[in-house]
């Protein structure tokens, strides 16, 4: 893990270490907070700052605000800055600051949009070759219109957790941000295990990571797992071949996709829920609510030429 540079006359420089020693979360989370804390660190460096009281939390959140960074970005950032002052307190090194700072309200509609059945058509005729690229990247896309996978979870699925369970085929999924890489079963449509079926005997694998690099350039190599930033950079190269260039469709339009022919289907919101694997009934809403953005809008029922 990256440590915290030293930054001259910063009274903290101690402390960083001790604290991210101290968080119970995952490598990655601890990764985000050191890098966060750093940047809040060179903040006060470069503008002279010595941390005295609220006021000063409060102008790194407009500084941050100022640089023109998304809601979801000035609110990581400060989340690493809020812990890290709670824990001063709490161990008696600092007051803690920065407890009523206010988090950055964000617009909380869906930006991203689906794939329109034409859409998902012209992929799904795109990828009828055989060889065995074609046949990764239709089971890729497959997996995200069919069972909604993020792409961190198609980075993670390996072989084995392709398993029969109940008279089921389910995949094991490990979800982002799963502490102790804990799985839950996704229910695998019979279509859709012969795609996983057969892709796995065209690479003739019985064990490992499902998704990896197939690319005969020099450097790479058929074992090395395919990372989410590569799965983005394949599925978005599919989505140009057949003319699908919108910046606010991406990768993630497929798990959308997937939420919004649930909801075309009338299928409940609590079993869209379920299927989309979400924890709270919140985060299910963001696609309903995405929704009535563009679908029967209200404003079309008035005509404004016929207003008197």
């Amino acid at each position: 893990m990256n440590t915290i540079a030293i930054i001259p006359n910063n009274p903290f420089n101690k402390l960083t270490e001790p604290f991210l020693a101290a968080q119970d979360v995952g490598i990655r989370t601890k990764e985000a907070y050191a890098s966060n804390i750093g940047y809040f660190f060179n903040y006060l460096q470069d503008n002279n700052i010595v941390i005295d009281g609220v006021e000063d939390i409060i102008a790194y959140k407009d500084y941050l605000i100022d640089q023109g960074k998304k809601a979801a970005t000035v609110n990581a950032y400060l989340t690493a800055v809020k812990r890290f002052f709670a824990w001063l307190e709490m161990k008696g090194h600092y007051r803690d600051i920065a407890k009523s700072v206010k988090s950055v309200k964000g617009d909380k509609d869906y930006k991203k949009l689906p794939l329109t059945q034409i859409q998902w058509t012209l992929l799904k005729e795109s990828l009828t070759r055989e060889d065995i690229i074609t046949r990764r990247d239709l089971l890729l896309l497959a997996l995200g219109v069919g069972v909604g996978l993020r792409t961190i979870e198609m980075s993670r699925l390996n072989v084995e957790d392709i398993q029969f369970h109940s008279g089921r085929w389910v995949a094991m999924i490990t979800g982002k941000g799963s502490r102790g890489r804990e799985q839950k079963p996704v229910i695998l449509h019979e279509n859709l295990f012969a795609l996983i079926k057969s892709f796995m005997q065209l690479r003739n694998i019985t064990s490992g990571a499902l998704f990896t690099s197939l690319s005969n350039n020099s450097g790479s190599c058929n074992n090395d797992r395919l990372t989410t930033a590569g799965l983005r950079y394949i599925i978005k190269r599919r989505f140009a071949a057949v003319g699908i260039n919108d910046s606010m469709i991406t990768a993630h339009s497929l798990r959308h996709s997937m939420a919004n022919w649930l909801l075309d289907a009338e299928v409940p919101i609590h079993e869209v829920q379920k299927a989309m694997r979400h924890d709270s009934i919140e985060s299910t809403m963001i696609y309903v609510n995405s929704r009535s953005l563009y679908d029967n809008p209200a404003s079309l029922k008035i005509d404004v030429l016929g207003v008197a």
